[in-house]
C-alpha cells in the first residue's frame, strides 16, 4: 500500500498545491498525495501558471481545509510554510510531521509589480520544491535533519553549535554560517525572566523550540531538559520533539529542582530514561534522531578527581544505552578535557564560553583535542542583554549619537537579510 502525505500549510493557495502538483506528477505510483490548510485562500494564479510551464496542470485544483478531504488516514504531514513569522498549522493525530520549510511567494512578491521579476520568485520555489518531492519518500522514512546532524558529530571536524533561545536569535546563527543550532533551556527561562530553568515546562519548551525549528533550515537539537519526568514520561516526551522536526534532543541526569547545589539520578535510571528514549525515536519514525546524553557528575561531587571519574563512568553507560553523542558539563581545564576525550568511547561535548571557562579554553582548543561538538550555551543571549542594556544606558543622554557612532543599530538591510524583504 502507498503511503498518503499532506502537505500542509496555511492557506493551501501556493507552496502546498505546487507540492501536491509535483507529487502527483512525479512520485504518483509510489505516495499518494493531498494538500489542505487551516484555512482556504484560493488558488494563486502564479503558482497555477509557472506550474503549468513546467507541465503540471494546477488549473483543476482548488484550495481545501484539512476537514474538506474527509476521513484520510494520513501517514505522514509535511508542513512548508516558510520562516518563524508564519505560523505552521499543528496536525493533530498520530500522522508523522515533518516540516521542510520553502519561502512564501505571494509574501516576497507583494510589492513587485507583475511581470517577469514577480515569476522568477515563484519559478525559484516552483523548482526547490520540487527537488526536494524529488527525494520521496526516503526522505520521509528517515527525516533528513537528523540524519545530517549525524553525520556531522561523528565527522571530523567538530561541530560548533551556538545556543538560541528564540527565533530570531537562531536565524542570526544560521545565516552567520553556524550547520546546527542547539537550543538552550537555561537561555529559554532568562528570556521569560525566570529565576529557574525548571520554570520552563514542558509545554512552553515545545512551543519555543518548534518556532525556533520553523525559522531555520539546518538541524535543530532540542534542551529536552531531564526528559520533563520519570522513565514513564519519556515515551510522550521524545514523540512531540520528533513531531516538531528536531534533529535531536538533551537529556540530563541532573535532579531539578530549586534546591541549592547539584544532585543527580541514580546511573541505571538515567541508562533507562536513554534506553527508552531510543525505543520510542525508532517507534516513531526517527531512528536517527540524536540523543545527547548530558551528565553533571563533575559539578555533583565533592571532589574534583570523583567527579570526572563518575562523569567517564556515566558517559560510557549512556553510550551503551543509546546515546550518541556524551555532554560533560561543568569541565573547567584542558586537562579535563584531554581524560574526558581519551576515556569516553564515543562522541564528546563540551559547553563553552560560559563564566566559569571563558577563560580556561576556547574553540580551537577544544577543536585541537579532538572533541565532537562544542556548545555555546550563553553567548547569544548574554551578547543581546549586553547590547541592550549598553543602548537603553545611551539613551539617556536624550540623543542618538552613541547609538549611530559605535553602529548599535540594525539597518533595514540587516534585518531584511534576517527576515527576508
Amino acid at each position: 500500500m502507498k503511503p498518503t502525505v499532506l502537505f500542509l500549510c496555511t492557506g493551501n493557495s501556493c507552496r502546498s498545491q505546487m507540492a501536491e502538483g509535483w507529487a502527483r506528477h512525479l512520485k504518483g505510483d509510489v505516495i499518494e498525495s493531498y494538500s489542505a490548510g487551516i484555512e482556504k485562500h484560493g488558488m494563486n494564479p502564479h503558482a497555477v501558471r509557472v506550474m503549468a510551464e513546467a507541465g503540471v496542470d494546477l488549473s483543476k485544483h482548488f484550495s481545501k481545509t484539512i476537514e474538506d478531504l474527509g476521513p484520510v488516514h494520513f501517514d505522514y504531514v509535511v508542513t512548508v510554510c516558510g520562516h518563524a513569522h508564519e505560523h505552521c498549522p499543528w496536525f493533530p493525530g498520530k500522522a508523522k510531521v515533518v516540516h521542510v520549510g520553502f519561502e512564501d511567494p505571494p509574501r516576497l512578491t507583494k510589492d513587485m509589480p507583475d511581470g517577469d521579476e514577480k515569476l522568477a520568485v515563484y519559478r525559484r520555489v516552483r523548482d526547490e520544491i520540487r527537488r526536494f518531492v524529488e527525494t520521496l519518500p526516503e526522505a520521509l522514512a528517515t527525516p533528513h535533519v537528523s540524519k545530517r546532524l549525524k553525520e556531522m558529530l561523528t565527522a571530523k571536524q567538530t561541530l560548533v553549535m551556538p545556543d538560541a533561545y528564540d527565533p530570531i536569535s537562531a536565524r542570526i546563527i544560521e545565516q552567520a554560517g553556524f550547520k546546527a543550532v542547539q537550543c538552550s533551556g537555561y537561555s529559554y527561562s532568562l528570556a521569560a525572566c525566570k529565576k529557574h530553568e525548571i520554570d520552563i515546562g514542558l509545554e512552553e519548551n515545545l512551543a519555543i523550540t518548534a518556532r525556533i525549528v520553523e525559522a531555520v533550515s539546518v538541524p535543530v537539537m532540542a534542551d529536552g531538559e531531564d526528559g520533563f519526568g520519570g522513565v514513564e514520561q519519556i515515551p510522550n516526551t521524545i514523540e512531540r520533539y520528533v513531531k516538531i522536526g528536531t534533529a535531536g534532543i538533551n537529556l540530563e541526569d541532573q535532579v531539578l529542582d530549586r534546591q541549592p547545589g547539584t544532585r543527580i539520578i541514580d546511573s541505571g535510571l538515567m541508562r533507562e530514561k536513554i534506553r527508552t528514549a531510543r525505543i520510542t525515536a525508532e517507534a516513531v519514525g526517527n531512528p536517527d534522531l540524536v540523543i545527547n546524553g548530558r551528565t553533571d557528575a563533575l559539578r555533583a561531587f565533592g571532589s574534583r578527581k570523583d567527579g570526572l571519574r563518575e562523569a567517564i563512568q556515566r558517559g560510557n553507560l549512556y553510550l551503551e544505552a543509546g546515546a550518541d553523542i556524551v555532554f560533560v558539563t561543568a569541565v573547567s581545564t584542558l586537562e579535563e578535557v584531554r581524560e574526558l576525550v581519551r576515556e569516553i568511547h564515543g562522541p564528546l561535548s563540551i559547553a563553552a564560553g560560559l563564566a566559569r571557562d571563558l577563560h580556561a579554553f576556547s574553540i580551537n582548543d577544544l577543536k585541537e583535542l579532538g572533541v565532537a561538538r562544542v556548545s555555546l550555551p550563553s553567548i547569544a543571549i548574554s551578547a543581546a542583554i549586553k547590547a541592550m542594556l549598553q543602548s537603553m544606558d545611551a539613551l539617556k543622554s536624550g540623543v542618538f549619537t552613541d547609538l549611530i557612532r559605535e553602529g548599535r543599530l540594525c539597518s533595514p538591510q540587516d534585518i531584511g537579510r534576517l527576515i527576508g524583504p
